[in-house]
């Protein structure tokens, strides 16, 4: 399979309050025609299901993160990192290749899936050494979904040292509970973000009013399809 010829990032913007200027984008990946294409969850979970099948995939990344990177030069991307793929050398071949300029402008997030298999002996499935070792290559590392999956606070408390983002999605929560319910929960993981120094990310805004009362909860960093829906990005 020729990946490249199916196999892309797009961009969505990550908006931040306190720099107008700052140009940063969460890349997703993506497969098929560009007009039409979707993440492609049964190709991604046959890369990462073994070391094998992901060389493919890792080959895939050194080919297309230095690109882009490359062809948006002053911008940030962060991207997307299943848990199990902390198991595997690749992964750390294709983060050791990068040089430390391309570094500073890249931030690893960490998805909430829980590892399918892991060859060490660590707490509960959860792979500190391993974002220990993401964080000393000169990587800024994100906990995605904070609260969901294996994204526990217990987790983050266990690797607060190497954690710079915390990222939450409002739109899951605002199917259920009201805007008075859930402004209690955002100000608690603000407060904790920051007593923690790490930047807070809410997801999921698709309304000027939602952005409003966040804003006016003291809420700096923002994503969703009020601010952009995912693009293109030059490669």
């Amino acid at each position: 399979m020729n990946l490249k010829e199916k196999l892309f990032f797009v961009g969505q913007k990550i908006i931040s309050s306190d720099n107008c200027n700052q140009i940063e984008y969460e890349l997703l990946l993506r497969y098929g025609d560009p007009q039409n294409a979707h993440f492609p969850a049964e190709l991604y979970e046959h890369f990462v299901e073994s070391e094998e099948a992901y060389r493919e995939y890792a080959g895939f990344l050194n080919e297309s993160i230095p690109s882009i990177l490359h062809a948006n030069p002053g911008a940030l991307f962060s991207f997307n990192i299943d848990q199990q793929e902390l198991e595997y050398p690749e992964l750390f071949e294709f983060l050791d290749n990068l040089s430390e300029t391309q570094r500073q402008r890249l931030t690893i997030e960490l998805t909430e899936n829980a590892p399918i298999d892991h060859a060490g002996s660590y707490y509960a499935s959860y792979n500190i050494e391993a974002i220990k070792k993401i964080s000393d290559m000169g990587y800024k590392v994100a906990f995605d979904d904070i609260g969901s999956g294996i994204n526990t606070f217990g987790n983050l408390c266990l690797s607060r040292d190497y954690i710079s983002r915390v990222k939450w999605s409002y739109i899951n929560l605002s199917k259920y509970v009201s805007w008075d319910q859930s402004s209690g929960l955002i100000k608690f993981l603000s407060e904790f973000a920051d007593s923690n120094q790490f930047d807070f990310v809410v997801e999921g805004i698709e309304n000027k009013k939602t952005a409003d009362e966040l804003c006016g909860l003291g809420i700096k960093f923002f994503q969703g399809y009020l601010y952009s829906k995912p693009e293109v990005i030059a490669s």
